[in-house]
C-alpha cells in the first residue's frame, strides 16, 4: 500500500450464525465484546463484531501487526482513529449499511466512506430539506420521482462521507456542504462549513468519488490524499480471519 492508494474494501456482511461467531468475536478487545453484548438482536451484533473484526484483520494486516492487539481512540466528534505504538500510522474508516460494509484505509490523509442500501423514503421531501442546499433542491425537485430517490441517496453519501472524513460526525448540516454535480470528479473547494476550512479560513480540498459497491447500493468516499487518490476494491474473505 503506497502513500497516494486509497484501499476500499467490500465486506459481505453475513447473517448471524451463519460464519463462525466465535472465530470473529475473538479478534475483538474487551470494550468491543461488552459492546456487542449490549445488543437485544442477534442480527446487528452479528454485523456489528463482523465489521470489527474485519477491521481489525485489515488494519492488522496494513501495519504487520497482531489485529488482536490494536488500540483505539476516538476524535473530538467520536471519529475512531489509532492510537497506542501505531497511533497516527493509517487512515480508516468504516460504513455499513444492509448486507455489505466497506473499509477505507490510506496513509496520506483522512478518508471518510459511506454506503447506503437504496429503499423508498415516505417522507423524502422533508428528509430533502436537511440533506440539500437550496440550490440542490430546486435542481432535485425538477427530477423525476425514480431520479429523486437515486439522486438523494448520491448527495446523502457524499456528504456523510464529508463529515466522515473530518471527523465532523453529525455536528454539522448536510445541507451546508455542496457536494458537486459531476459524478466521479475531484471536487473542491468547499464552499460552506467552518469545520471545512483551514486555520486561516481558506477552504479545504476534497476529492469526493462515488463507489460502485453494489447494486442497490450507493457509497461515496472523500480525502483530502495529495493529488488523485489512487483507489483499489477489493473485497474481504472471511478466511483471513486470525485462528
Amino acid at each position: 500500500m503506497t502513500d497516494a492508494s486509497i484501499e476500499v474494501w467490500r465486506i459481505a456482511l453475513q447473517a448471524a450464525g451463519s460464519i463462525e461467531h466465535g472465530a470473529a468475536l475473538a479478534q475483538l478487545d474487551a470494550p468491543e465484546r461488552a459492546r456487542a453484548a449490549r445488543f437485544l438482536s442477534d442480527e446487528p451484533r452479528s454485523r456489528y463484531v463482523q465489521c470489527r473484526a474485519a477491521l481489525r484483520t485489515l488494519l492488522g494486516r496494513a501495519l504487520d501487526a497482531d489485529p488482536r492487539a490494536l488500540s483505539f481512540a476516538e476524535g473530538p466528534h467520536g471519529k475512531p482513529l489509532l492510537a497506542g505504538a501505531h497511533a497516527g500510522a493509517l487512515h480508516f474508516n468504516v460504513s455499513h449499511s444492509g448486507e455489505l460494509a466497506l473499509v477505507a484505509l490510506a496513509r496520506a490523509a483522512p478518508v471518510g466512506i459511506d454506503i447506503e442500501r437504496w429503499r423508498p423514503l415516505e417522507e423524502i421531501e422533508r428528509l430533502a430539506e436537511k440533506v440539500f442546499s437550496e440550490k440542490e433542491r430546486e435542481r432535485w425537485l425538477a427530477l423525476t420521482p425514480d431520479e429523486r430517490q437515486r439522486e438523494f441517496y448520491r448527495h446523502w453519501t457524499l456528504k456523510e462521507a464529508i463529515l466522515k472524513a473530518c471527523g465532523a460526525g453529525i455536528t454539522q448540516s448536510l445541507a451546508a456542504i455542496g457536494a458537486g454535480d459531476t459524478p466521479g470528479t475531484a471536487r473542491g473547494p468547499l464552499d460552506a462549513p467552518e469545520l471545512l476550512r483551514d486555520a486561516f479560513g481558506t477552504p479545504l480540498r476534497w476529492s469526493l468519488l462515488e463507489i460502485e459497491a453494489a447494486p442497490g447500493y450507493c457509497a461515496a468516499l472523500a480525502t483530502q490524499c495529495p493529488g488523485r487518490p489512487v483507489l483499489a476494491q477489493r473485497a474481504f474473505d472471511w478466511r483471513a480471519l486470525s485462528p
